[in-house]
């Protein structure tokens, strides 16, 4: 196991899933005022789905990509499966995929010599909020601890406010901080009062304290949950019905996708863009005091773990208490390089190889990759494998298939993002607007965006209010103007342009890393108010990231269902796919990918003793969970209560947990 605190989840609840019949544990101790029991109900009436065994291990594997989720892949099957060979493939000539960063040299107006971190693609992780914790975080803070990272961790401490905004129509608009305190609600009236961006606010909460009741889906026929038809209209539409307000949509919400997804949230499905927001059952009105729902999936990447405790816990506890959002010293490069590292000392090789082709021979699949080191006249090589992964887009996936093999990954769809990296010499530039950094919504006239910009990131700012999670007892304030990415003093941006706006320009006619700066300068300029003679002197650097954020349109999960199909008919099971192109976007989806794909190749499902229909591995395509219905469990509300009730005396729930794995699991802690 994990080894997580019962604190975050509602352990002997979730463990009661597990058992042949519903089950109850009773927690008997002096620190507690009673006993409470927990029970489990199934809310799911269909039949149960029997999915197939995974075969044996296999001997050999192939992992194309070597990006963060090609990696991860890497270093937990290598711990699974210590005696299978592991090769991963990488045709760009680094690792590391849009994880990507670089130390610049620059010298202040004094003459004063220095470098600075410019990073082009993720550079942080939110912190869930202490007993908030999804089960996405998990796989990122085991790898964190696998390979001894925690002292490179920087963060932002909860007591730091760091101010994020929207640019509308002409100008930034702070989004008002969460939370009821007066200075709060006083920003919040006076947006509401004086701001375009919050004319319709007023009317859309109307709307929806009047018509929330028409937004819950059928009743699914069990009289306990009602269970929502899922991606069948665009996130827009769903949140305009919600809200009755096109602007609200059009104009605020537009910018959130842009952050995430750079896409558009009229295309964009509302199941994948906001994942469990709109598909998570809604209970009946008598049930809602006693029961709350929980996807039985979400259960498995606890208990189908390789049953140790692994110290999360002493990690999160404090890092969930004191910070809202980490990062690593050295930026997030730190993590994908010792990922590397690691996987060089345990045996695994990379190989910088493009693959060329993907045939199904028998009970292997042919890899035939040639030499990214190579001439022109350099000879592929040809590879047996047992079992492939693909990391890799959908897209470029299909283009290594037989022709026509797999035409519903063939016709995948990802968007383009110029990131543009700016140091200028002097600090502060973008006082007052301090923060996180803006975000601009597709309601923006043109005028204002001619760039197509997505939004800008203010690194100086956030950088600076960082301080190592080693120093989690130290009251001291960071120093200002300096941070412990850059050796010099300065004010950092990232500029993020293009996304589904250059959807219609072909690759070639995209801007010039050269076009792309001036374009960013004139942003800045124009938004925030930087003068020509300090976009004069900045020093800048632009990188076309191609693809680098697949969309999932509506219709996504109908789609993966068939290409599941598709790829269990050319390849037999023995190609399987994970990464953003089919589940979540972002650092904790392509981790949590790697994770579950490697529960289902190392047997880990078939090992428990459970209900067949409780579960939904990815299985050998690693698309299982499409085209299996997903099943919902209820858990007593009071259980979830009674967790956070008694959460100080963690060494006893702990033991009582332990006590209760060992019962259910002999021998696997």
């Amino acid at each position: 196991m994990y080894g997580i605190s019962a604190r975050r989840i509602a352990c002997a609840g979730q463990l009661g899933i597990l058992t042949k019949r519903p089950a109850t544990f009773r927690f008997s101790t002096s620190s507690l005022a009673d006993e409470r029991d927990w029970g489990v109900h199934i809310a799911d009436s269909s039949a149960p789905v029997e999915l197939p065994k995974p075969p044996p291990p296999p001997r050999n594997i192939a992992i194309l990509g070597g990006g963060l989720t090609g990696l991860s892949s890497a270093l937990f099957l290598s711990e699974a499966l210590p005696k299978t060979k592991i090769i991963v493939y990488e045709g760009s000539g680094r690792t590391g995929g849009w994880i990507d960063g670089k130390r610049v040299k620059v010298k202040t107006p004094d003459g004063e010599e220095g470098t600075v971190l410019f990073e082009r693609g993720a550079r942080l992780v939110q912190v869930p909020s202490s007993g908030r914790m999804k089960l996405d975080d998990l796989p990122f803070w085991e790898l964190v601890l696998m390979l001894n990272l925690t002292g490179e961790l920087v963060g932002v401490p909860r007591r730091e406010t760091l101010t994020k905004y929207i640019y509308f129509p002409d100008h930034l608009v702070k989004v008002p901080e969460p939370g009821l305190t007066f200075s709060n609600l006083w920003e919040m009236f006076r947006a509401w009062r004086i701001e375009p961006l919050f004319e319709s606010v007023n009317w859309a909460v109307l709307h929806f304290m009047m018509n929330k009741s028409k937004l819950l889906p059928k009743e699914s026929g069990n009289h306990r949950f009602y269970v929502p038809e899922r991606d069948k209209q665009s996130l827009g539409e769903y949140f305009q019905k919600a809200c009755g307000s096109h602007d609200l949509v059009h104009n605020m919400l537009s910018a959130v996708i842009h952050g995430v997804w750079g896409g558009d949230i009229w295309r964009l499905s509302d199941e994948r863009a906001v994942p469990g927001h709109y598909d998570r059952p809604r209970l009946e009105p008598a049930y809602q005091e006693e029961w709350v729902p929980m996807s039985n999936e979400d259960t498995d990447l606890v208990f189908l773990s390789r049953g140790q405790n692994t110290g999360i816990d002493t990690v999160m506890t404090p890092v969930m208490n004191a910070y809202s959002h980490v990062w690593f010293r050295g930026g997030f490069n730190t993590l994908t390089q010792a990922l590397r590292e690691e996987l060089s000392k345990r045996g695994v090789e990379v190989r910088n190889e493009r693959v060329e082709s993907l045939r199904h021979e028998g009970k292997t699949i042919r890899v035939l990759s040639k030499s990214v080191e190579g001439n022109a006249t350099t000879p592929p090589v040809a590879e047996q494998y047992e079992k492939v992964i693909s990391t890799i887009n959908a897209s470029a996936l299909a283009k290594l298939a037989p022709p026509n093999a797999l035409p519903t990954l063939a016709d995948s769809h990802a968007v383009n993002i110029m990131a543009v990296n700016l140091w200028y010499p002097t600090p502060d530039l973008n006082h007052p607007h301090s923060g996180f950094g803006y975000l601009i919504p597709q309601g923006v006239p043109l005028d204002q965006s001619p760039e197509y910009a997505l939004g800008v990131l203010f690194d100086s700012d956030r950088e600076h209010a960082g301080i190592p999670i080693t120093e989690l007892c130290d009251p001291r304030p960071p120093q200002k103007g300096t941070s412990p990415f850059d050796t010099v003093p300065g004010t950092k941006f990232t500029v993020l342009m293009g996304g589904h706006f250059w959807d219609h320009i072909p690759l070639g006619e995209l801007p010039t890393p050269e076009k792309a700066i001036e374009m960013a300068k004139s942003v800045v300029a124009r938004h925030l108010g930087i003068p020509q003679h300090e976009n004069d002197r900045a020093v800048a650097s632009a990188k076309l990231c191609e693809g680098c954020i697949p969309q999932h349109y509506v219709g996504h999960w109908t789609r993966m269902a068939k290409a599941r199909d598709e790829l269990q008919a050319a390849f037999d099971g023995k190609l399987a796919v994970a990464g953003p192109s089919y589940q979540m976007p972002g650092i904790l989806g392509s981790i949590r990918a790697a994770k579950d794909l490697t529960h289902w190749i190392a047997g880990n499902h078939a090992k428990m003793s459970v209900k067949p229909r409780l579960l939904s591995p990815v299985g050998p395509t690693g698309l299982e969970r499409f085209a299996t219905p997903r099943r919902w469990s209820g858990h007593k509300k009071e259980g979830i209560e009674w967790r956070y009730r008694y959460h100080g005396n963690d060494a006893l729930l702990r033991r009582e947990l332990d006590s209760a794995l060992n019962e259910l699991m002999p021998g696997k802690r």
